[in-house]
């Protein structure tokens, strides 16, 4: 129990809160980070909050939808 709280607490303060960056999903014990692709860098799609909530839930589907 201790290492997950230690894991989740290194990715509040690496990740959480820098949408400038990427997006991240967690489930359970396990985690990703996707680095938002070049062409969206400075773009008015990265002050959406929809779209920013939706593609962390859509990665997540991805990535563990068999689990």
């Amino acid at each position: 129990m201790k290492e997950n709280i230690n894991v989740r607490l290194m990715f509040l303060d690496l990740y959480n809160g820098n949408a400038q960056l990427g997006c991240a999903a967690v489930l359970e014990t396990h985690w990703c980070f996707m680095r938002w692709p070049f062409p969206w860098h400075n773009k008015p799609i990265l002050k959406d909050i929809t779209f920013l909530e939706l593609v962390p839930i859509s990665l997540a589907f991805n990535i563990w939808s068999s689990n």
